[in-house]
């Protein structure tokens, strides 16, 4: 009987724990959900958070792989995006992933790849439409954003494929082509952070590019590509991608953020008057309502 009463009692804790709603907020938020399951791993780092609107059904679902070097960041790094972002009608997902040096490529991209399986598996029970996937990442997580967008053995461990994406929105990445960063003047002093995280092998380097796996006749998600424009390598690297994207046959479109810095196109993401935030809103509105007369989908509302 003791038992059993200490098992409904850490029960209850575990789902105050999980299940919380700031007073006078337009989402309540279920956390820590494991995504996946990693012997010997924190738990913490195979889950994820989700921000639910309140009310309604079949909301638009963005994903945020947070930034961090692949060594560092938290999904609860949230700022004012769950609140823009469910008050425009969409459920937003943040996801946390293994971290170097404790792992290297491709454990990062696998993690992400298994968050992004389980939003489109069960985001319908917390009112998400899983026909309108978006991800979005900063820095190294618009790194690993773009890889699974581009690189289908991922999403295809998973039983999937990027066609399961809507659009794929990047903010400030520098990693689209790996051995070319790492051989710039700009990266030198980061070199440590790539090589921790992916090694030094050439050929690992490339296969880590998102760049190198744009291929015509593929099913990629739209791009919508942004870079801070005083930073040239992000500028090179971002424009780079969304060219060959281009050639390849996708839509893709790399945005410069005029007075913005490598952390503010993130923090600043979901602030009033924020240019980004109202591209990114576009960029959801139009890509959300395409068919959605007959998916029943609820479009992002508009700015």
């Amino acid at each position: 009987m003791r038992f059993i009463v200490r098992a409904l009692l850490i029960a209850s804790i575990l789902w105050a724990a999980v299940m919380t709603q700031a007073p006078g907020s337009s989402w309540r938020l279920v956390s820590d959900i494991p995504y996946r399951e990693v012997k010997g791993s924190s738990s913490k780092l195979t889950s994820l958070d989700l921000y639910v609107p309140q009310g309604g059904k079949a909301h638009p679902v963005v994903v945020f792989i947070h930034g961090g070097g692949w060594a560092r960041g938290d999904k609860s790094h949230t700022r004012s995006k769950p609140g823009f972002f469910t008050g425009e009608g969409c459920l937003y997902v943040t996801v946390n992933y293994r971290l170097s040096p404790a792992v290297k490529h491709p454990v990062h991209a696998e993690d992400v790849a298994s968050a992004l399986a389980w939003v489109y598996r069960h985001s319908a029970s917390y009112g998400g439409d899983e026909k309108n996937i978006f991800v979005m990442g900063h820095s190294a997580g618009a790194h690993l954003a773009a890889l699974v967008s581009t690189d289908e053995k991922y999403l295809g461990a998973e039983g999937l494929s990027p066609s399961i994406l809507k659009g794929t929105i990047l903010l400030d990445g520098a990693g689209y082509d790996i051995p070319r960063q790492m051989g710039t003047n700009t990266a030198r002093r980061a070199y440590h952070m790539y090589a921790q995280a992916f090694g030094e092998d050439r050929k690992t380097l490339e296969d880590a590019s998102p760049v190198n796996h744009v291929e015509k006749g593929k099913a990629m998600p739209s791009f919508l590509i942004f870079y801070v424009a005083s930073r040239s390598d992000s500028k090179k690297q971002s424009e780079a991608l969304a060219e060959k994207i281009k050639a390849a046959g996708g839509a893709a479109e790399a945005v410069p953020a005029i007075n913005k810095t490598h952390e503010t196109i993130n923090t600043e993401l979901g602030v009033p008057g924020d240019k980004p935030t109202e591209a990114i809103t576009a960029f959801l509105k139009k890509l959300s309502g395409e068919g959605s007369a007959s998916q029943g989908t609820a479009p992002v509302k508009s700015p």
